[in-house]
């Protein structure tokens, strides 16, 4: 989705690529967390409704 150092990208990335996996019906998607700090608390955030707060720590 991007590089850690451009959130500003990543964020743009995920959005549009949630989208996309809801229209293909994708049943998983495996993510490396970010920081949640400043835009990465928003990108954190919509990662954790959109697994409907089912997160599997590995």
């Amino acid at each position: 989705m991007g590089s850690r150092k451009d959130l500003t990208t990543v964020a743009k990335n995920l959005f549009r690529l949630l989208r996309k996996f809801d229209e293909e019906k994708v049943d998983m998607i495996i993510v490396e967390g970010i920081t949640p700090k400043g835009l990465g608390l928003a990108v954190m955030d919509r990662l954790r409704k959109a697994a409907g707060f089912n997160i599997i720590k590995a």
